[in-house]
């Protein structure tokens, strides 16, 4: 685990929303600044420690009535202790990148898939902050349909129907980590491409990174289209 990614992942920074709702471009922009260190999707809340967590919880759920043995790693580790090793894992992956930018002090991840896993990322890592990057629906279900066309057709719906269900289902989970307030900030893609630079100092201020309105002109325009 590293030191600058703190022992509650108190300087890590989540991303969350649907998938093209402008998370990657935030995500861009903010690891841009030297003090935000980040890489690719890692996936790893939503591949690895999601199935880790449901087969945890599924095997507390075993009866245990008279002349049912106990078996499973529950018998061998505490909740807690449980916990502990999923936060040292995503920590170390995460983590990781923080030797390619001595500069950084915070660790930014961006997954669309962790909008489903809030409560779990909340709970192995009670000090992360959340974005919430929301898009109206109907450009995102244009969006993913465009996609579905080139390089997303692996992904992407291949209907406008199921485009509109994966953005509602999306947005609703991802609004749940509003209940983790001060830790939580929104904001809408719309209000990024209308007043950018005014947005992204207001993000930044969210994550105690300091920038100047001059540099943070300077990022808004470099990732501008």
């Amino acid at each position: 685990m590293t030191e600058a990614a703190g022992h509650q992942g108190k300087n890590l920074v989540v991303i969350i929303g649907a998938g093209r709702s402008g998370t990657t471009w935030l995500h861009l922009m903010l690891g841009s600044h030297p003090r935000v260190a980040t890489g690719q999707e890692s996936q790893v809340f939503a591949r690895y420690l999601a199935p880790l967590m449901e087969t945890w919880e599924a095997e507390l759920d075993w009866s245990q009535g008279e002349g049912v043995r106990q078996h499973g790693i529950s018998s061998y580790l505490t909740e807690e202790r449980f916990v502990g090793l999923l936060r040292h894992f995503a920590l170390e992956v995460m983590g990781s990148v923080l030797a390619e930018k001595p500069t950084a002090t915070h660790l930014l991840e961006k997954s669309p898939n962790s909008s489903y896993h809030v409560d779990l990322i909340n709970r192995c890592l009670p000090g992360v902050r959340f974005i919430h990057v929301i898009r109206d629906g109907r450009d995102v279900a244009a969006s993913m349909l465009g996609a579905r066309s080139g390089w997303g057709r692996s992904w992407a719906p291949s209907h406008v129907e199921q485009a509109a269900l994966e953005w509602r289902r999306s947005v609703e989970a991802a609004l749940q980590a509003k209940a983790f307030a001060p830790r939580y900030a929104e904001v809408r893609y719309e209000d990024l491409l209308e007043g950018g630079v005014a947005e992204l100092s207001r993000l930044f201020d969210f994550l105690d990174v300091p920038v100047s309105t001059a540099e943070a002109q300077e990022i808004y325009e470099a990732h501008h289209f």
